[in-house]
């Protein structure tokens, strides 16, 4: 794990399992700490191990050391608890881990989709390079906003477009955590995904891969 840099953390966490939790919490921003940014080789007990982007090397006990740093007792958590939440986020699609009887790679599910966004650039780039893309995306949803005023006519999106297929599915997986919630006009998410597919240059499956996350 790296000493410098720094990871992105989506605010919806707050709406996440993990956010009620502060154990956890820790948990899972160690592994977003201990992914590799770059791919990488490590050395693990003695063992020299290739991990990609988006990967970490470690075991149970390893990873409650790290853990466990500067905590005071009440606050530090056991191998096998560490064990059984790291399996809890295997199950939920957070991670994936491979085990050897030596280690495991753990791998953060999405990783490259949430730590490489066009506003989550490499940190080696220079302050304009990032004031650039501000105005760049800014002129996009200017132009873009400009178009929808020249066409006042509300847009319509076809059972079978994309941009509503993936404004239902977002529905459903709402609708999967409260049966209750009421349904929404799915046209105006509709819009909201085109917009996100247009102005931020994002493919629907990676869309589609940021709702299931």
């Amino acid at each position: 794990m790296a000493d410098g840099g720094w990871v992105a953390v989506q605010r919806k966490i707050q709406k996440s399992f993990v956010w009620a939790n502060p154990f956890v919490l820790k948990l899972w921003l160690l592994c977003l700490f201990k992914a590799s940014h770059d791919g990488n080789r490590f050395l693990f007990n003695g063992e020299e191990i290739q991990v990609d982007r988006g990967q970490f090397v470690t075991g149970r006990v390893a990873l409650a050391k790290d853990y466990n740093v500067g905590a005071r007792g009440e606050h530090q958590l056991s191998p096998t608890s560490i064990n059984r939440w790291m399996n809890k986020f295997r199950e939920l699609g957070m991670v994936d881990i491979s085990a050897t009887a030596r280690y495991s790679v753990v791998t953060v599910i999405n990783y490259d989709l949430y730590q490489s966004s066009g506003q989550l650039a490499d940190t080696s780039r220079t302050s304009s390079g990032h004031l650039a893309d501000t105005i760049n995306n800014a002129n996009n949803a200017n132009n873009a906003n400009k178009r929808d005023s020249q066409h006042p006519r509300k847009r319509e999106y076809a059972d079978g477009s994309p941009e509503l297929i993936e404004a239902t599915y977002l529905w459903e997986k709402i609708k999967s955590n409260n049966p209750e919630h009421r349904k929404p006009n799915l046209q105006p998410w509709a819009n909201d995904i085109r917009k996100m597919h247009e102005i931020d240059k994002r493919p629907f499956d990676k869309i589609h891969r940021m709702i299931d996350w």
